[in-house]
């Protein structure tokens, strides 16, 4: 039993790192108020990229988003974002590459181009 928690704990994410500043796009009326990275370590492990969204607008607004980082999933096509509703998006994944550190912070935030219609 006592070899099997190492094993478990390996195959848990490790703890996301969280950037909680604000980005306004689209005159102010969408607003990515974080942006995540959670990583999953080891040799097959990933680095989980997310941005969560608030349409600030009464309307409801079509963005399409797209992540210009070297990452796999990214978002593709126009979404639907609810007046005055909040998602969390997924950005996309990165395979844990030798001599490669994930994303973090600021880098996810300017990886992502946004636009509305």
């Amino acid at each position: 039993m006592r070899y099997l928690l190492p094993l478990l704990f390996a195959a848990l994410p490790a703890s996301a790192q969280v950037y909680a500043v604000p980005v306004a796009y689209c005159e102010g009326r969408l607003v990515a108020e974080q942006f995540e990275t959670a990583v999953t370590p080891g040799a097959m492990g990933r680095a989980d990229y997310s941005v969560r969204l608030h349409n600030t607008s009464n309307a409801t607004l079509h963005v399409r988003l797209q992540f210009v980082a070297d990452a796999l999933n990214k978002p593709v096509g126009e979404q639907a974002l609810a007046a005055r509703g909040r998602r969390t998006v997924s950005l996309g994944y990165a395979m844990n590459m030798p001599g490669r550190a994930p994303l973090r912070g600021h880098q996810v935030a300017d990886a992502l181009r946004v636009s509305c219609r």
